[in-house]
């Protein structure tokens, strides 16, 4: 892996050291050039451009369906995660009586979806987190038969734990219920499987792990699910025509198409999909194995020079429930964050602790800047 050609496609490191990935990552040039070749063109071709940025939507879904393991016609592009998280609230044809179970260390605006089900008779059950974690025997205390979905972020904003999807799996298909994930967090940054985790439902951004611009959500719906539902809002995107065709004629009824593109109904952020498609180009080019074991052993350093000066954390630290997100807690928050400022370290605070957040582009100098500086200032 070469370090230094990956650090030139983002020029924030000439800058200050950002360990920020799980607010927002920056832009590689790459994706940057890409998103820009395409508002060009548009603004040199206008609508004689359009069909040729559909086949790079096309590609991208595919690329994207590649690292879900899943296949580009389980896969869309929504605006953002939350709209992937509404579509499945709304398409569950809900009862009174049936419940939603769901979690406190969620992203609390996308929480809302769920909770708003109350209105309908839904009700939605919060499961409490202990010291910053929450275990598959947790949630299947509170699941039973009238358990509609369990939805779940794959890593957790806050502390960056990672739930054993196979596990929730399992306590879901033994009660009927859906599992919708949360994969923002999670997605580009280390493993995410739709097979291996069984999941129904997943949604998630493109602006955080896969470093694409702002704007542009996945959403991932099992194959054997798709024409279960209709979809709650319908445009030129949902019918049974393909992306591409120019058929304009007027209809006296609405088909709903076969693949995931059912969920998406009208004009998606077309640059921000070819910044997608050149991010994630560039990843490919890396090696998504290369860039996940970087990810994790960045996050392990963190989290080894933290330990070795009795720091305490808020994200779990066995191994096999930590992701590349870690959230140590100073002594002095106010001081270190100051601190980390001043020495242009970019990270942010979570729950009363610094959530650092390396990615692939970050370097072992850097991680041992931000411990000299946190240890000097807890």
């Amino acid at each position: 892996m070469n370090i230094e050609a990956i650090r030139r496609e983002f020029p924030i490191t000439e800058e200050m050291i950002y360990l920020d990935n799980a607010s927002l990552s920056p832009l590689p040039r790459c994706a940057v050039a890409a998103a820009a070749a395409e508002l060009e063109d548009r603004s040199r071709r206008g609508v004689d451009g359009f069909w040729s940025w559909l086949d790079v939507i096309d590609e991208t879904r595919a690329k994207v369906a590649a690292l879900l393991g899943a296949s580009a016609d389980e896969v869309t592009f929504l605006q953002n995660t939350s709209e992937g998280i509404n579509v499945v609230a709304n398409v569950i044809d809900w009862r009174d009586g049936d419940n939603v179970v769901i979690n406190d260390l969620e992203y609390y605006p996308n929480a809302y979806p769920w909770l708003k089900l109350a209105a309908r008779g839904v009700e939605p059950r919060v499961v409490r987190h202990r010291d910053g974690s929450i275990t598959p025997a947790d949630l299947g205390a509170v699941v039973d038969r009238r358990t509609r979905v369990v939805a779940i972020s794959h890593v957790a904003w806050i502390n960056g734990l990672r739930h054993d999807l196979v596990a929730i799996s399992d306590i879901c298909r033994a009660s009927g219920a859906y599992l919708c994930v949360d994969a923002i967090q999670s997605l580009g940054a280390g493993p995410v499987s739709v097979a291996d985790g069984r999941i129904d439902f997943l949604a998630s951004g493109s602006h955080k792990w896969l470093m694409a611009p702002l704007g542009l959500g996945i959403f991932f719906c099992r194959q054997e699910l798709i024409e279960r539902f209709q979809p709650p809002f319908v445009g030129w995107q949902s019918d049974d025509r393909g992306l591409s065709s120019q058929e304009y004629g007027f209809r006296d009824h609405f088909t709903p198409g076969s693949t995931a593109r059912r969920f998406n109904h009208g004009n998606i952020n077309v640059a921000a999909v070819h910044g997608l498609h050149a991010s994630m180009s560039m990843l490919e080019g890396i090696g998504w194995e290369q860039v996940f074991a970087r990810n994790r052993a960045l996050a392990d350093q963190v989290v080894a020079g933290l330990s070795a000066h009795g720091l305490r954390f808020l994200s779990p630290l066995d191994v096999g429930r930590r992701s590349n997100i870690v959230n140590a807690v100073p002594n002095d928050l106010e001081r270190t964050l100051a601190a980390l400022k001043h020495a242009r370290i970019a990270v942010s605070t979570r729950a009363g602790g610094v959530r650092i957040s390396p990615a692939v582009y970050n370097t072992e100098d850097e991680v041992d800047r931000l411990v000299e500086v946190f240890v000097r200032t807890a």
